[in-house]
């Protein structure tokens, strides 16, 4: 007898999430509280001297990414007892399954990037709120990005644990993975995107405002300047 194979198992799971709770709700609690880690991240980074933006943005990235896996973590433990001790009975139901590109250092490449930000210095009044803007809407879709695949995520979290905790034995071992693994695979492009956002931007402000250390003040001194 041919038992299902992972991905089975995780479309089962996936179906039971959608129809019997609201995961997409959840993992946007997750995701709140881990960017509310983030700015604490922040701030705790900015209140002990680290004022590059540059490189303190992607770090408060990091911050929020590490509470992230870590409420990965307590969701499981708490929905355990009950998704993944029922799991085996409920999907063993299943049917049976039949068959970077290089960085250049080059004298253009420098010059084009100096006559950007030249220019907008020289439009410093619209360039900072787009910087604003962009900084927000760079949030909100990796945001949207995890929470769109919050039932396939979730799904596949309760499929591994199980699968660690041997309670499907009788499936291929080649096909178990440690749930950490997927949430590492799954969750890691939207947050590597929104760390080189955030530090591209930052890089930005502070190339506008070389003495600022957060946007707000970075908008606040281009204000006192057009004033």
């Amino acid at each position: 007898m041919k038992w299902p194979s992972r991905n089975e198992r995780v479309r089962a799971m996936r179906q039971r999430l959608e129809t019997q709770g609201w995961p997409r709700l959840q993992m946007s609690l997750l995701v709140a509280l881990a960017g509310a880690a983030g700015f604490l991240g922040n701030w705790g980074l900015l209140h002990a001297g680290f004022g590059k933006m540059a490189l303190r943005y992607p770090l408060a990235v990091l911050f929020a990414w590490g509470a992230f896996l870590a409420l990965l973590w307590v969701w499981l433990k708490a929905r355990e007892s009950e998704d993944v001790a029922d799991a085996g009975d409920a999907l063993d139901l299943l049917p049976e399954s039949g068959g970077t590109p290089a960085r250049g250092g080059n004298a253009a490449s420098d010059a084009s990037a100096g006559d950007l930000f030249d220019g907008l210095a020289a439009a410093d009044e619209f360039a900072l709120p787009l910087i604003a803007i962009v900084f927000v809407v760079t949030l909100l879709l990796a945001a949207l990005w995890i929470v769109t695949g919050a039932p396939t995520l979730f799904a596949e979290l309760l499929v591994d644990s199980a699968l660690s905790a041997s309670l499907y034995h009788r499936m291929r071992h080649g096909d178990a993975n440690h749930w950490l693994e997927t949430a590492w695979r799954r969750t890691r492009t939207p947050f590597a995107v929104t760390a080189l956002m955030l530090a591209l931007l930052g890089f930005a402000v502070q190339t506008l405002h070389p003495g600022a250390h957060t946007l707000g003040q970075a908008m606040a001194a281009a204000h006192a300047r057009n004033d």
